[in-house]
């Protein structure tokens, strides 16, 4: 894949992100609770975007620029970085369900505020990052799969007596 094409929709990715905490954030104040069914299907469409985000970081870009081993430390802060806020996103997740919520709005809310800022952060700080690491670069290659292992002859059984 050509650079410019890569960063375009790791671009794309960065905008709809943005766009979706921005639209989330904006309903999360204007409305407040009353916004909260709303909210919690929002939640996981942001969930699965992100997923679809760190999945094309990982495999388009973090994984080619391993295979080159020029870029071996700053690949990795990336790979930790970006496993740190999706770890963190998860654990925000898997704590406000809808049960926790339950007479914890305001907690909830300042909550999901603070993980918008730190998603809306990670994006930005990232994106200068892979370009970054991306300079000089023309074309990201993926690794080649590995051959499969060699199929191991069957054991003899010892005989049982």
């Amino acid at each position: 894949m050509r650079k410019d094409a890569a960063l375009r929709i790791l671009c794309d990715y960065q905008a709809r992100i943005r766009a979706q905490i921005a639209s989330d954030r904006a309903l999360l104040d204007a409305e407040g609770e009353a916004a909260r069914p709303v909210l919690a299907q929002r939640r996981w469409i942001l969930a699965r975007l992100l997923r679809e985000y760190q999945l094309f970081k990982h495999v388009e870009l973090f994984d080619p620029a391993l295979a080159r081993d020029d870029r071996l430390g700053v690949v990795a802060r990336l790979k930790t970085r970006c496993t740190a806020i999706g770890d963190r996103f998860a654990s925000y997740l898997a704590c406000w369900t809808s049960p926790a919520i339950d007479g914890h709005w305001t907690d909830y809310a300042a909550a999901t505020h603070r993980m918008f800022d730190a998603l809306d952060r990670h994006v930005e700080q990232e994106r200068r990052a892979i370009e970054a690491m991306l300079a000089g670069v023309e074309r990201i290659e993926r690794p080649r799969a590995r051959p499969p292992c060699p199929a191991r002859a069957p054991q003899a059984r010892p005989a049982v007596q």
